[in-house]
């Protein structure tokens, strides 16, 4: 039995098969072995997992033949039979995400978020896992935040490392309201690209008429964003998957646009881009 903020899980053998020897006629009988186990009522209530001494029986049609009959390889030694009984923390806490390419200023934390629910009962291992005080449901790029009441959808599944009481909880919702936020479009291709994993032999060059750079969300305050021209956009580029030997232009998602300003980090880019490139040997 447990008590409090705790639960008994499915006791597990540990074994899942075993190779039983004895003779041919009485393992005909054999439908299944047991291991058995008992816990003391001085080591009640439970709070942690723990693995118990078993003992091991045979369902057969007649028990006087069981003494003819042994488990090959278990022992009292280096493979003991023994019955591990799961113990689980049972607490509620509220939930909450993990945001990522934010700016410095959301650092410690992003003001106009509703998740919905926003507490959850939740169990879990504390032998196995972290010990939860908060229960992250996924993850929001901050390029995916738009000067607007922002929705999120986060399915229940195995990612988020516990179990939910709730076993009707399908997914959670998620607001992110930056409605008090202005837009600014940049109309001019960025000064600064840097290509990530190119070759030495090779000069890379992006194709800014035919590529989305030219026109560049950046989302903040009204008056940070009158800060921010072409000259303050970072664009990153990944190369390492383009083909040096092809002569066509070639097409690939930019990797992150960053916004380099010493006067600003309340501003963030909005959107996903794309770049053509050529690629000619040096």
């Amino acid at each position: 039995m447990t008590e409090g903020d705790y639960a008994v899980g499915q006791p597990v053998a540990s074994m899942n098969t075993v190779k039983v020897i004895g003779p041919a006629g009485v393992l005909k009988t054999l439908k299944k072995v047991y291991f058995t186990a008992s816990i003391k009522d001085d080591a009640l209530p439970l709070t942690a997992t723990k693995n118990i001494p078993a003992k091991i029986s045979f369902d057969i049609e007649n028990e006087e033949e069981a003494r003819y009959l042994i488990c090959e390889g278990i022992n009292n030694e280096s493979n003991p039979a023994t019955v591990t009984v799961p113990v689980y923390v049972t607490k509620e806490v509220e939930t909450g995400v993990k945001f990522v390419k934010q700016p410095n200023s959301f650092t410690e934390s992003v003001k106009g978020v509703k998740i919905s629910p926003d507490k959850v009962k939740i169990s879990y291992n504390p032998q196995e896992s972290e010990q939860f005080d908060k229960l992250d449901i996924g993850t929001i790029d901050f390029s995916e935040i738009s000067n607007k009441v922002n929705y999120f959808e986060f399915p229940v599944d195995e990612k988020l490392g516990v179990t939910l009481t709730d076993k009707t909880l399908q997914k959670f919702d998620v607001s992110v309201d930056m409605s008090d936020m202005q837009s600014k479009t940049l109309k001019k291709a960025p000064t600064k690209i840097v290509y990530l994993n190119q070759s030495e032999n090779y000069n890379y060059s992006v194709d800014f008429e035919n590529s989305s750079l030219d026109e560049i969300v950046i989302i903040g305050p009204a008056e940070s964003l009158k800060k921010i021209d072409e000259d303050d956009i970072q664009v990153e580029i990944n190369v390492s998957s383009l083909s040096v030997n092809s002569r066509i232009v070639q097409r690939v998602k930019v990797n992150n646009i960053s916004i380099q300003s010493d006067e600003v980090d309340d501003c963030w880019v909005y959107g996903e881009y794309e770049a053509v490139l050529t690629i000619n040997a040096k």
